[in-house]
């Protein structure tokens, strides 16, 4: 039997500087089995101030739930587990309808990848993104 759970409009999260809009919807119902969603990736201009040359869509249940994310299994699993969405979810390459990945909800929506220079990529703990924080790299270089 399907659980209809009440989900909050959208969420922010910041990831590698950038603020990345999750969706989710009013209503929605919880699957009981294993479930897929479709990976799209932009590839962006380099600019120097810029991380990441690829940002990545996901689409699920025919509707777009992750937008502009450099870190889009991570986004994805935060944006299922609004939703009332559990366990594991395949990611298929939008282009070419290949398996990439097999996600585990619950323990990726807790973290996030950051990768830096000295130490390359890893996983941290997510944290949720808060305008009250201070300045982010973008408001910082419009100053003098």
């Amino acid at each position: 039997m399907d659980r209809k759970v009440e989900a909050p409009a959208s969420v922010a999260a910041e990831s590698e500087g950038q603020v990345v809009q999750v969706q989710a919807p009013s209503e929605c119902h919880r699957p009981q089995s294993s479930s897929t969603a479709r990976l799209m990736a932009r590839r962006t201009s380099p600019k120097p101030s810029r991380a990441h040359v690829y940002l990545y869509d996901v689409e699920f249940d025919g509707e777009l739930i992750v937008t502009a994310s450099a870190d889009p299994e991570c986004d994805l699993a935060r944006a299922l587990l609004m939703r009332g969405v559990t366990g594991t979810i395949a990611l298929i390459d939008g282009k070419t309808g290949e398996h990439r990945v097999t996600v585990n909800i619950e323990k990726a929506a807790k973290l996030t990848v950051r990768d830096t220079a000295r130490e390359g990529p890893r996983f941290v703990r997510w944290k949720p993104f808060d305008p009250g924080d201070g300045p982010h790299r973008s408001d910082e270089r419009g100053k003098s």
